[in-house]
């Protein structure tokens, strides 16, 4: 899940990671999916073809707050290598032990992450309804969950009706 803040490129850093991952999440940049030719030239390798669409996202950072810390993280971090090399995009990842109250001080202070992994349904709910500051998963995110998990697991990600995360 993500929330709005302008000037973020999660857009582009949660459809390279639904791909692979299938992670949900979404954000409010006009930036991200550009396709834009830039400064990263690891965009036009064999290797970073997946990622192309997301163009350039050179010197834009996205980040992820969560409740998986050391050593649990370590594949998480390993995780975005590839898209960080391909897009130019800078992950800034945080785990906290405090995750679950953090975050709902940080939502409503106006200083979200752009991308949460949140351990239970509930706080989702709480979350969309109590800040109105979630966004939506995107068209993409969600074919991913109807493609590849059960109509239940896209019912803990959805409130009042509306898809906001994938299973992680």
């Amino acid at each position: 899940m993500a929330f709005r803040k302008t000037g973020r490129i999660s857009v582009a850093l949660t459809a390279a990671l639904t791909a692979s991952l299938a992670l949900g999440a979404c954000s409010s940049s006009s930036s991200g999916g550009s396709g834009s030719a830039g400064t990263n030239t690891a965009i036009n390798t064999p290797e970073c073809a997946d990622y192309k669409v997301y163009g350039d996202q050179s010197g834009k950072t996205v980040s992820i707050y969560t409740s998986i810390i050391a050593p649990e993280d370590a594949q998480h971090k390993q995780s975005y290598a590839q898209f960080e090399k391909c897009t130019g995009a800078t992950i800034k990842y945080e785990g906290s032990k405090e995750f679950e109250a953090q975050l709902q001080v940080r939502v409503k202070s106006g200083n979200p992450p752009d991308i949460a992994f949140l351990p239970q349904p509930g706080l989702l709910q709480t979350l969309v309804n109590d800040t109105g500051k979630v966004k939506e998963a995107p068209a993409a995110t969600a074919a991913n969950v109807d493609k590849w998990f059960g109509k239940d697991w896209k019912g803990y990600g959805s409130v009042n009706g509306k898809f906001y995360a994938a299973p992680l």
